[in-house]
């Protein structure tokens, strides 16, 4: 009933709600040809000879990036099984497309959130397993997969400090999404726990690490492209700050820490990273402010190297992970402007010295694990954070310290990419996948189904209530069948295997 009642209210409003979505995807860079994918008609070659897929979603660049341990162990474990990558913006899919070759078979763009445009996937595709990255809980994927017999991972899941009031709000409706899930893999207890509050079962919602941790950061400093590389070799910086992944007015707010470190170290480079494409433009405009000589990433092949101090605006996707290797300062952004923060682990897996501003709430876990360990360094305010740029600037013994204690405490907690892909492994060994009903069967045998599950209902009310007694005979019985008719179903028991005697008739239903 409740996924009825969900997909009737969409219904009524796609007449509104898609021309709406068909501006707003436009507008955010996605494609025509996406759009159709969005609308189920993905195109991919069908090769019936493969084993059955793995449909693997992760929505932007931070699911992206952060996935791709996982993406590695599932291709070691599972090496023969085709795995398919839908995301939910054109910055994602590109990373995608750009960091995933040989370990995906395709990228496309995630289906609308409308049940005929996700079966229409689910029937092209027809996975064994479906992997969902930290919180994307889109209710038709959940109920799709479990009527399809597919079973479903939440991965590397969280709940931010914002959204778990959500959740927990709206308990009574994500309760029957997450009793969809097989698995619900959590980065922290407390991740696990608001988890449980909204809903997931608990006997299947496990902490089991933050895949983030598992960064191959040997692999990454080595992917400088050559004429990026070139160019710093020819600038040759004494100091070289890198701002990453900034976001809106942060470039204004650093402008005077860039100042400031100028002025005392005449060798600077400063490397600034926006988050998004969108605002590169607004961000070289910033930066010009300065007073620096600012340098576009976009135009080094027609740029001459400026006598330092100067700024790199780099404008490009799927560098700055590789460039952080080089650093010997950096600040990561969405952490001055109230935004949350953003991934601090790749600089510190290079041990690097990084400082983040006072809004971290996004990654509260790990900034937690890395001051208490020494490994990182926020400030409360822009003012500070000039300070303390301009302190580890002529500081080397200081920022080489931060950058040891950060780089061992993130090595001790790597290993949950690994962990999730053998439950993923274990899952898909042991999936058994159904067809659903045709909408002429589902139509003609949907009002029986209802009486049906009413009687069921009715019938265990009497029981509990004494109205009804069960009979023990005198007998051993042993029960060979009847497992579907008789109301079991499927549902992993964890760790162990396969179970029709877990009693389910207390839990949602999907």
């Amino acid at each position: 009933m409740v996924r009825f009642c969900y997909n009737l209210l969409l219904t009524l409003l796609a007449p509104v709600s898609i021309p709406l979505w068909i501006v707003r995807s436009l507008a955010k860079g996605h494609s025509w040809g996406s759009l159709l994918e969005a609308l189920g008609k993905v195109p991919l070659p069908k090769d019936t000879t493969a084993q059955p897929p793995i449909w693997f979603h992760a929505v932007s660049v931070g699911e992206v990036q952060a996935s791709l341990p996982l993406l590695r162990q599932l291709r070691l474990k599972l090496p023969g099984v085709p795995i398919y990558v839908s995301t939910g913006t054109p910055t994602g899919r590109l990373l995608a497309e750009n960091t995933l070759s040989g370990i995906a078979e395709a990228t496309f763009r995630a289906p609308l959130e409308l049940r005929w445009c996700v079966a229409r996937v689910f029937r092209r595709l027809r996975p064994q397993l479906l992997v969902v990255a930290e919180t994307e809980l889109w209710p038709n994927y959940f109920f799709e997969a479990r009527s399809r017999g597919v079973p479903t991972i939440i991965a590397n899941g969280r709940m931010s400090d914002q959204s778990a009031p959500r959740y927990r709000a709206l308990r009574f409706f994500f309760r029957h999404v997450l009793a969809c899930a097989d698995l619900v893999l959590t980065q922290s207890e407390a991740d696990r726990q608001r988890f449980v509050e909204a809903g997931s079962i608990p006997q299947s919602t496990l902490a089991s690490g933050n895949l983030k941790y598992d960064f191959n950061s040997s692999e990454a400093g080595e992917g400088v492209p050559e004429d990026l590389r070139t160019w710093l070799d020819r600038a040759a910086p004494d100091l070289l700050m890198i701002a990453g992944s900034t976001r809106e007015r942060e470039e204004s707010m650093l402008a005077p820490a860039l100042q400031g470190l100028a002025e005392r170290e005449s060798g600077l480079l400063a490397v600034v990273a926006p988050r998004h494409p969108a605002r590169f433009d607004e961000a070289a405009r910033a930066l010009a402010a300065t007073g620096l000589p600012v340098t576009r990433r976009s135009s080094l092949e027609t740029s001459a190297v400026p006598e330092l101090p100067a700024v790199l605006l780099l404008d490009s996707l799927g560098e700055l992970a590789a460039l952080y290797n080089r650093a010997d300062l950096v600040f990561v952004g969405g952490s001055l402007n109230g935004w949350g923060g953003h991934n601090v682990l790749e600089p510190v897996l290079f041990g690097k010295s990084v400082v983040v501003g006072p809004t971290m709430q996004n990654f509260r876990g790990i900034t937690n694990d890395l001051l208490q360990a020494g490994g990182l360094v926020q400030v409360p305010d822009a003012e500070a954070l000039a300070r303390k740029l301009i302190e580890l600037a002529a500081d080397t013994l200081q920022r080489e310290s931060i950058g040891r204690k950060g780089q061992e405490r993130a090595e001790s907690l790597r290993g949950a990419s690994e962990r999730t892909a053998d439950h993923a492994a274990a899952l898909y060994a042991a999936a058994m996948l159904r067809q659903p009903p045709t909408a002429i069967a589902a139509v003609a045998l949907g009002p029986i189904s209802v009486l049906w599950s009413f009687l069921a209902q009715l019938r265990r009310s009497a029981h509990n209530k004494g109205l009804l007694t069960s009979r023990q005979l005198s007998l051993p019985v042993i029960s060979v069948g009847n497992l579907t008719a008789g109301g079991t179903s499927r549902r992993l028991r964890w760790p162990g295997s396969w179970s029709a005697s877990r009693n389910e008739d207390s839990l949602p239903q999907c």
